[in-house]
């Protein structure tokens, strides 16, 4: 990799299990999973991920089937207090680091980086910086 291509813009990583099958994973924002929440993980096998939202998901659908829609101000009154926001807040912020906990739901499946510019992808992606 070159030293002007930062990792941080370079927005896949190539995964590969002990069969040599690759696996691409997208790294950042999870758009997919901001529109399509819980269908992105059961699409792509990660089954605890995708029970998880589901069940976040059925919650919130539950949630917001008890809306009063006679009015707008009661629709984002209880849009936006109790359990339906925070619902909502959660399914914005999981879709910052979903693609983060798929990387290390298929690493934890004994897949491995695929070449040495991928690894150095993932190092950088898991950095942990120790400063305080």
């Amino acid at each position: 990799m070159s030293d002007d291509q930062d990792v941080r813009f370079v927005k896949t990583i190539l995964l590969k299990n002990q069969n040599g099958v690759l696996q691409r994973c997208e790294i950042g924002f999870s758009w997919t999973f901001l529109f399509f929440g819980w269908m992105v993980p059961t699409i792509r096998r990660d089954y605890p991920s995708a029970s998880l939202f589901l069940i976040l998901n059925v919650g919130l659908a539950l949630l917001l089937a008890n809306l009063d829609l006679k009015s707008h101000a009661a629709i984002i009154d209880k849009l936006f207090s109790g359990p339906n926001f925070w619902l909502l807040w959660i399914q914005v912020t999981v879709a910052f680091f979903y693609n983060k906990i798929y990387i290390r739901y298929m690493i934890n499946k004994n897949y491995v980086p695929a070449s040495r510019q991928d690894e150095e992808k993932l190092e950088k992606l898991f950095e942990v910086h120790k400063e305080l």
